[in-house]
């Protein structure tokens, strides 16, 4: 069996361990698919490229919906199984205007004893409150997330809001700690009136 070298986003080759064929339900329609199976996967499922040009796919990031074939079907980006992977606000917090806040949040069992990569939910970011993309070690089912309330007035965050979506860091390509050559300057500023 000829089985391509396939290529990861990070440069690394998958491990391609056979193909398979089967169909799949997208929101109602039975699709066919040829499928190479690779092992240690950081995401449970890789569409290419070949995919999306013969299924005339596109995927719109501004209603978050994916379409397939001239609209024939449309399934959400972000689906309820992926939802296991969101941090959540462990209570409901009053973030004042114009400030950065380091919030509790829920983590899935699953990351206990992990550091992983907290990031923005892509159709959440700038809703409400931006999330910043950070490194966050988990314990007790909990870690935080830093966010920024970037309006004129103050924003309730309530208990169980999403508010980042959690990777492993199997994602990374490579990562250097910023060393400063200089001194740190303290600047004394003004509060804004």
């Amino acid at each position: 069996m000829n089985i391509p070298v396939l290529i990861s986003a990070s440069g690394k080759p998958l491990d391609i361990v056979g193909i398979s064929e089967f169909s799949t339900l997208i929101a109602g329609l039975s699709v066919p698919i040829v499928v190479r199976v690779a092992r240690y996967l950081s995401h449970d499922f890789i569409v290419g490229i070949d995919f999306l040009q013969n299924n005339g796919v596109v995927i719109d990031n501004n209603l978050g919906v994916i379409s397939i074939t001239e609209d024939l079907v449309r399934a959400p980006l972000q689906s309820t199984f992926k939802q296991r992977n969101l941090a959540t606000s462990v209570i409901s917090v009053c973030v004042p205007a114009y400030t950065e806040a380091l919030v509790k949040v829920n983590i899935p069992c699953y990351y206990e004893g992990r550091t992983v990569l907290l990031e923005p939910v892509p159709g959440l970011q700038f809703r409400t409150i931006a999330t910043a993309r950070s490194f966050s070690r988990c314990g007790d089912g909990m870690s935080v997330c830093r966010v920024l309330n970037y309006n004129p007035f103050s924003v309730v965050l309530r208990k169980g809001m999403r508010l980042a979506a959690i990777q492993s860091l199997d994602t990374i390509a490579g990562c250097t700690p910023y060393m400063s050559s200089e001194k740190p300057k303290i600047v004394n500023r003004e509060p804004l009136t």
